[in-house]
């Protein structure tokens, strides 16, 4: 009698794990990482991002001077451009319940570090304005980091 139950449990076991097989197999690689929506928090991050980039936009002006060559080049660096990517990213995810600025702050120093010459150093700089001043003085945020 016991090796009844015995078996009925290994098949119920043997089941389950089929079946986690064959849904992780079928299922794509977006499906099984999409994000919850809906909750207060995440309309919150949505509704900020475009205001962020407006903000940004009107505190770097388009209209530059000639560049020479080598600092048409310097414009067009594609890591500048990944990291500032990046940093919104994380300044929208740091919106969220239990999220830190840290990486938002990690990207925006290594912009105004490395590409202190490019369009985004100033973008970066007013990222880290944005950020909430508990933050600033958290992650020693100074005054030269956010161009006061």
């Amino acid at each position: 009698m016991n090796t009844f139950w015995i078996k009925i449990v290994v098949l119920a076991v043997v089941f389950l794990a089929i079946v986690i097989v064959v849904k992780r197999f079928s299922t794509s690689e977006d499906e099984r990482f999409v994000r919850p929506e809906g909750t207060k928090q995440s309309r919150q991050a949505d509704e900020d991002l475009p205001r962020t980039e407006a903000v940004l936009e009107k505190a770097v002006p388009e209209a530059v001077e000639e560049q020479s060559s080598d600092e048409q080049a310097e414009e067009l660096n594609p890591r500048a451009e990944d990291l500032y990517q990046m940093a919104l990213v994380e300044s929208k995810i740091a919106k969220k319940p239990f999220m830190t600025y840290k990486r938002m702050v990690d990207y925006c120093r290594q912009i105004i570090q490395q590409y202190p010459d490019s369009s985004y150093a100033p973008k970066a700089r007013e990222l880290l304005r944005q950020m909430p001043q508990r933050y600033r003085e958290q992650y020693n945020v100074t005054d030269e980091e956010i161009g006061l």
